[in-house]
């Protein structure tokens, strides 16, 4: 399997970002910004601007609805999930699966020290497992000295 970097993924798929939002947030709000970038899950990030942890539809759904809490009043910092898997930049999508996996987890948090690079989704990580077993290298096409390529200075096939 032709395996990249965690890091190497985000990387191409830039342009998405990931969203984050801060830890005094509403659950609201963050519902809100959620629905409008079409994700499932957004980093919360304290007063400092380190990472404070994680809200998705899985804390919505077990923390704020199941409990009756008003989500205009809650701030995230009640709900959010402190307990999200982090992983290196370099570590790779198979490894990261496979973290996932045997934890049960949905999302990991590419981060190395203080700086974040991004959130990963289960889906994101199985995504790029199957294009990377799906897609043959590319083998580059040879010219003959005539200029046509290799298949057609032979002829079609018998």
């Amino acid at each position: 399997m032709n395996s990249c970097t965690l890091v190497e993924l985000i990387e191409k798929r830039a342009g998405v970002g990931f969203p984050r939002i801060g830890a005094s947030s509403s659950v609201s709000s963050a519902v809100t910004m959620m629905s409008v970038l079409g994700v499932s899950a957004m980093l919360v990030m304290r007063e400092d601007g380190l990472l404070g942890g994680l809200f998705s539809d899985d804390e919505l759904l077990a923390k704020v609805v199941a409990a009756g809490l008003d989500v205009q009043a809650t701030p995230l910092s009640l709900v959010m999930n402190r307990g999200v898997r982090l992983v290196g930049p370099q570590v790779s999508v198979e490894q990261a699966l496979e973290m996932l996996r045997l934890e049960g987890l949905n999302y990991a948090v590419v981060i190395e020290g203080a700086v974040v690079y991004g959130l990963l989704a289960m889906r994101d990580l199985v995504a790029e497992a199957v294009c990377a077993v799906e897609t043959p290298p590319e083998v580059p096409s040879q010219t003959s000295p005539s200029g046509a390529s290799q298949t057609e200075a032979q002829g079609p096939a018998s």
